[in-house]
């Protein structure tokens, strides 16, 4: 079943980062589809930021972590968002920044 505006909102959690890039932008464009004009796409997973620049335990962590987060953390999630027809991009960071909660509005 094919879903296109019938939700306000879809969350998903941590997921993104465990995907290569293509996965990636289809599950953007497969939440896009299903949001109404107006309703929110909302995303909680890493944060971008240079991994070679991160404290010690961050650096540790991403050694346990999948090895796609590390490609995850140095893409432009801004710029995708534009590209998958989302106009607003709002942040929450937490956990020092590295991880953030992100309201994507689909664009009218």
């Amino acid at each position: 079943m094919r879903y296109q505006d019938e939700f306000d909102k879809v969350f998903i959690s941590f997921v993104l980062h465990g995907f290569v890039q293509e996965d990636r932008l289809k599950i953007i464009a497969n939440a896009q589809r299903a949001l109404w004009t107006g309703s929110e796409f909302i995303l909680l997973d890493y944060n971008e930021f240079d991994l070679k620049q991160s404290p010690g335990l961050v650096r540790l962590t991403f050694k346990m972590e999948c090895p796609l987060a590390t490609d995850f953390i140095g893409r432009d999630l801004q710029a995708i968002r534009r590209e998958q027809g989302f106009d607003e991009f709002r942040v929450h960071p937490h956990y020092l920044g590295y991880v953030w909660l992100l309201p994507l509005r689909k664009a009218g």
